[in-house]
């Protein structure tokens, strides 16, 4: 389970392209934003333009450091690679940094726009992500690596599907609806090293995601995220052989309680 906190601060500049109300609100925002959660943090920025009211694209990028928690048992860990030979993940607090960059294409409709009234935001929402993630050491040659708590990633391109279905209301509670979302490798046989092509690099995962925003002021917002999601699940035998990655034989899918994802806004 992933528990963190996202505090973004941006800026947005209007760049109406005419009167028509399909370009008239036209915008470009720049904007920071910093990640904190039990074991790690993680800086970033981005940029979003819209030069349409129902399409936008954006960039963006964020590096982040890690480190574990031992509580008697317990042990949380924030960044840390594979060690085929101990079987198990190694950590590589202070070691080694956590980076992604992203570009994404967004399309979104609101059904007040043909139907106006404050009572009639039926909005509809998807995009699609591409994104490169890596750790700085310990993830070269297909080895796989741990960030946040969530291993059996690998340095290379992702590929992101979001839908989301939303109402929109005139209320502190602004926002309620469900995200969607499926993902995976672009090329996981190419980027996971031979050894672990049964655990199935290509797999989609899929998650659902309750979403509940909450807006105090036309700067301040508060976005609360319940996150279900599949993973792979594997034979018996190597179930039983546990942090054993190497010889791993997917079977089928899994779902789990993934995360809750606080996230606050402030505009400028």
């Amino acid at each position: 389970m992933k528990l963190s906190v996202t505090g973004t601060a941006g800026y947005t500049i209007p760049v109406p392209f005419g009167d028509n109300p399909l370009v008239s609100g036209n915008k470009l925002r720049v904007y920071g934003q910093f990640e904190l959660s039990p074991v790690s943090i993680a800086p970033g920025v981005g940029v979003s333009f819209s030069p349409i009211a129902f399409l936008s694209f954006s960039a963006g990028s964020s590096i982040g450091i890690g480190w574990t928690i031992k509580t008697g048992s317990l042990k949380l860990q924030g960044i840390a690679a594979w060690n085929p030979i101990a079987a198990a993940y190694d950590d590589r607090t202070f070691q080694s940094a956590f980076w992604e960059a992203w570009f994404q294409s967004a399309f979104m409709f609101d059904f007040a726009a043909v139907n106006p009234g404050d009572w009639n935001h039926l909005v509809a929402y998807a995009a699609y992500t591409l994104t490169y993630q890596g750790i700085t050491s310990g993830g070269e040659n297909g080895n796989p690596w741990l960030y946040q708590l969530a291993g059996e990633k690998i340095n290379g391109w992702q590929y992101s599907v979001s839908f989301i279905a939303a109402y929109r209301m005139p209320l502190i509670l602004q926002t309620v609806g469900v995200q969607t979302e499926l993902g995976g490798q672009l090329n996981g046989k190419k980027d996971f090293a031979a050894r672990y092509h049964s655990m199935n690099p290509n797999f989609t995962t899929i998650s659902i995601s309750p979403i509940m925003v909450f807006e105090f002021s036309k700067k301040d917002s508060l976005t609360l995220q319940f996150k279900f999601a599949s993973r792979r699940s594997y034979t018996e035998k190597a179930s039983a052989a546990k942090d054993v990655l190497t010889g791993l034989r997917q079977s089928g899918r899994e779902w789990y309680f993934n995360r809750i994802a606080l996230s606050y806004r402030h505009g400028f």
